[in-house]
């Protein structure tokens, strides 16, 4: 039976019975979950799973409904690993949407991100991570991103922004060797160009002798000199001082090996602690 039979027998298999369930827990029409189901080849397990373990949370946590089908999505390309597995790559891909959201670069153009990530996440999977020198896949798939945008602050325009640069990767109409190795000879000899030279040409080896986090350091600290750079010598937005400053706070705060989602007995600890403030307050209003 081929993968694509199988997952039509597992939507059989759940049936409606899992649906309602879902309707129950996520408020959310059963032809909803349905129809998400059914367009991403999906069982009704695993979106249940991806409720449970990842939405529900979240919106516990934040009082927000999150992107349930950008999960199911990401869900769906990556059926093969258990379902903390998953978690565990979810979280820093949410990270790194958080992270190019709050530094406010037109290079990044955020509107078209989440989609041209999720092409680059369902290709990396079965193109860039052959030879992975990392131990997750995510980190690679993390590192690469990043590479991906210094290329971006190289061209210097709002022409080459990083959601066109991963969705013409996607497309393989450049690989990302080339697309690296172009950007490498167009370096300058100044100590920032060779710092992105440096950190666009490292080979495998290079990636196995130093941690992700190392990695992730050595990104921070070019994107800061990047708009530091910028704030001294770009007319414009760059200038403004507090732009500069909530770029370096959320640099500071880029971390995307260590970010995680809360599990369902985290969010419902911090639901109640939550709500027993509120009621103290109220209390205390009221006094």
């Amino acid at each position: 039976m081929t993968q694509t039979a199988l997952e039509y027998t597992d939507l059989a298999l759940d049936g409606p019975d899992s649906l309602a369930r879902l309707q129950q827990m996520s408020r959310i029409a059963a032809s909803t979950w349905r129809r998400w189901c059914e367009l991403l080849k999906l069982s009704p397990s695993k979106a249940t799973e991806v409720w449970e373990e990842i939405c529900a949370p979240l919106e516990q946590v934040s009082g927000q409904r999150p992107n349930i089908s950008y999960f199911l999505r990401l869900r769906a390309a990556r059926g093969e690993v258990d379902i903390q597995s998953f978690k565990e790559e979810v979280a820093p891909i949410r990270h790194m949407l958080g992270f190019f959201r709050m530094i406010d670069d037109s290079s990044v153009d955020i509107d078209e991100l989440p989609s041209t990530m999720l092409s680059y996440y369902k290709f990396a999977l079965e193109h860039t991570f052959r030879r992975q020198p990392f131990e997750r896949f995510v980190d690679q798939w993390i590192y690469d991103i990043c590479r991906v945008f210094l290329v971006t602050k190289l061209c210097k325009s709002d022409q080459v922004t990083l959601s066109k640069a991963l969705r013409i990767i996607a497309d393989e109409r450049i690989s990302l060797d080339k697309m690296l190795t172009s950007a490498v000879k167009n370096c300058g000899s100044d100590e920032l160009s060779l710092n992105i030279r440096a950190f666009l040409s490292q080979s495998t080896e290079d990636c196995e002798k130093k941690s992700s986090q190392q990695m992730i350091e050595l990104f921070r600290q070019i994107v800061e000199t990047i708009y530091n750079d910028e704030a001294v010598h770009t007319k414009g937005r760059s200038q403004d001082p507090m732009l500069l400053e909530k770029r370096r706070r959320t640099l500071q705060a880029f971390d995307p090996q260590s970010a995680n989602l809360p599990s369902p007995e985290e969010a419902q600890a911090l639901s109640r602690k939550n709500n027993k403030k509120r009621q103290d307050a109220q209390t205390a209003l009221a006094a």
